[in-house]
């Protein structure tokens, strides 16, 4: 059953593209509920990914590592606490929001929000002293293989 639903939603957006591409008059759009709500979203958020995964596997990852805010104006407003994710996800918001509004039956749009994390406080260029205090196990094996790999370039 599922799969079915798939196939006719992959089916629909291939349709849809090559219509657009073909036709020269402008075509009236079937209108589309108005909102959608947050637990309904919610729901499905699972379903749309398993839609999109086969055709663009990178963007459906992505998606299913963020974290639903609330809807709020035909808005998905999300967050990540991912860089990557965040530029990727705005950098494609017009196609997302055309599948989105296609699943969903709505005119929807996602907003991504990129959470800034305190424990990322990584320390660059970090000296033997860094290390020793923040990882002393890992002080201990660098003290061990310094010598080691000293030894091995020379051979």
């Amino acid at each position: 059953m599922r799969k079915k639903k798939l196939k006719k939603f992959h089916s629909n957006i291939k349709k849809n593209s090559e219509v657009e591409s073909t036709s020269q008059a402008p075509e009236e759009e079937e209108e589309k509920s108005e909102s959608v709500d947050f637990d309904e979203i919610k729901l499905k958020w699972s379903e749309f990914i398993d839609s999109i995964i086969d055709d663009m596997p990178v963007r459906a990852n992505y998606l299913s590592n963020i974290m639903i805010d609330k809807v709020s104006k035909n808005q998905i407003i999300c967050k990540t606490k991912s860089k990557l994710a965040f530029q990727h996800l705005n950098e494609s918001k017009e196609e997302l929001a055309e599948l989105l509004s296609q699943f969903f039956d709505a005119d929807l749009k996602l907003k991504p929000k990129f959470l800034k994390s305190s424990q990322n406080n990584y320390i660059h260029s970090p000296t033997l002293q860094d290390i020793k205090k923040n990882a002393p196990k890992i002080a201990k094996i660098m003290k061990k293989l310094d010598g080691y790999i000293l030894r091995q370039e020379k051979k």
